[in-house]
């Protein structure tokens, strides 16, 4: 018997968020694979860092087995940024089996679009910003005029 207090079971949440956890690991594999620039390296990894911590607090049911993937990743990231080869990670990155994938180009190739489409848009965004500072200071300076000429 259930109390009046308590909640009442989730059914196929687990299941769900577990796909869901997959879908996303999944993802962030493929993109890892498709890896092409050394600079980006470190900027990719920084954002996958912040959406496995995400996922880890957010998920109660798979938080510890997602955080145990997290510190694996790292340990070998870290391990393989401390050997003699500068480019190691970025090159395994590259070659992983998931980079002849069509699909997965595709996917690059969206996300980098996306990426330009965002970029653009924030140049543009910033540009509307200093014209609308420009224009509220000229408004003011007339303000500032009338108010001297009453």
């Amino acid at each position: 018997m259930r109390s009046s207090n308590s909640l009442p079971p989730r059914k196929f949440a687990p299941a769900a968020r577990r796909k869901q956890a997959e879908q996303q690991i999944k993802r962030l594999d493929e993109t890892a694979a498709n890896i092409r620039k050394p600079y980006v390296v470190d900027k990719k990894l920084k954002i996958y860092q912040d959406l496995f911590d995400e996922l880890i607090a957010r998920d109660t049911t798979f938080g510890p087995l997602l955080s145990k993937i997290k510190d694996g990743y790292e340990t070998l990231l870290q391990d393989a940024s401390s050997s003699n080869s500068s480019d190691f990670s970025t090159r395994n990155l590259q070659e992983g089996p998931s980079s002849n994938n069509p699909s997965t180009r595709r996917n690059v190739e969206v996300v980098e679009a996306e990426t330009s489409l965002i970029e653009s848009s924030c140049s543009e965004l910033r540009q509307r910003i200093k014209d609308s500072r420009e224009r509220r200071q000229r408004i003011e300076e007339e303000i500032t005029l009338l108010k001297c000429t009453k």
